[in-house]
């Protein structure tokens, strides 16, 4: 018994450890529970609690793309060439360490079947699409988690999600939330107290 609460003991510490050296970052208010925006930039942007999308808990961001854009069926990728406008975004400005992850849900709404609407991420001005709405695709129908691992370091940095429309009469909607991170320091406790009940004497218990 006691070899097996100290084996798990020092499972939990080395776990935390681990947790310590590629943590997740932590952002301000990504569940959106305060029911605002509070701790984001945003555009185009709102908190809703709709029923029938509440994820993880009773809110979510809900970001709406309105722009245009001028059709060039030579240019690639995406047929493209130019947008006028934007659509819309959250952004909040975050510190990371080389492996930190940080992840998400999303849920991505349509009104057409235009294509090429798609969601993106930004890391300090540099996009990352994650989704992109297909002529003859639809996006998945349940929430979708997304998880970004960081590479390198970084203080003070930009971080953006949004959605781009391309329709000037019907757009695109990017739904977003994020679950509660655990936090370690519970798991450390335990992890020491059940190692040091594994090292007290068998008469003392």
């Amino acid at each position: 018994m006691k070899k097996f609460l100290c084996l798990l003991g020092f499972l939990l510490i080395l776990g935390v450890a681990s947790q310590v050296s590629a943590a997740s970052i932590p952002l301000t208010n990504d569940g959106f529970e305060s029911g605002n925006l509070t701790g984001w930039d945003s555009e185009n942007t709102t908190v809703a609690s709709e029923s029938s999308y509440q994820h993880f808990g009773t809110h979510y961001a809900e970001i709406t793309g309105t722009t245009k854009a001028i059709y060039n069926v030579e240019t690639s990728p995406g047929f493209f060439n130019s947008v006028s406008g934007y659509g819309g975004y959250i952004s909040q400005t975050i510190s990371y360490n080389d492996r930190d992850t940080y992840s998400f849900d999303w849920l991505f709404l349509f009104s057409d079947g235009h294509a090429y609407d798609y969601a993106y991420y930004k890391i300090d001005g540099v996009e990352e699409v994650f989704y992109t709405k297909g002529f003859d695709t639809n996006p998945p129908v349940d929430w979708t988690t997304e998880t970004i691992t960081f590479s390198g370091t970084g203080t003070d940095v930009e971080f953006e999600i949004g959605v781009v429309s391309f329709n000037s009469h019907s757009y695109s909607q990017l739904f977003i939330d994020a679950a509660p991170v655990p936090v370690p320091s519970s798991l450390l406790l335990l992890g020491a107290g059940l190692f040091t009940i594994s090292r007290i004497p068998r008469k003392e218990w």
